[in-house]
């Protein structure tokens, strides 16, 4: 960045940023908008999800706030495809919390646990996975 605008513009601004530059959308982007799997549009498989993953959400406040920032995440970055950084702007978190929360979320619909270490229901050797 230049140093000059600084004195101007706030670093995060999106002039800054390259939010307003015009043209072709980055391919990660069109990538994720070309290949929306089911769940995404699927309220109730949504719903199936964050009650699967945050068993406690009527209870537990701290389930329910984190519920909450996995739905935000889904109706922002899944259904919206915002870029990353708007979607951590928008939540008041990190560029990297919006990537690992989306990589969270991928792994729980694959049936796998948040962690990524081994699957979260069925017998060993015979995982049982939740198709969406």
């Amino acid at each position: 960045m230049n140093k000059a605008l600084l004195d101007f513009f706030d670093g995060k601004d999106h002039f800054m940023t390259g939010h307003d530059v015009r043209g072709k959308p980055s391919s990660t982007w069109s990538k994720r908008v070309r290949s929306l799997p089911r769940w995404i549009s699927d309220d109730k498989l949504i719903q199936e999800l964050l009650l699967k993953v945050f068993p406690k959400l009527k209870t537990d406040s701290r389930q329910r706030e984190r519920a909450g920032r996995w739905l935000r995440v889904i109706q922002l970055y899944f259904r919206t495809a915002l870029p990353a950084r708007s979607v951590a702007e928008e939540l008041r978190i990190s560029e990297k919390t919006v990537y690992d929360t989306e990589l969270r979320i991928n792994r729980a619909v694959k049936g796998l646990r948040t962690t990524g270490r081994q699957k979260t229901t069925g017998k060993p050797g015979r995982p049982k996975v939740i198709r969406f």
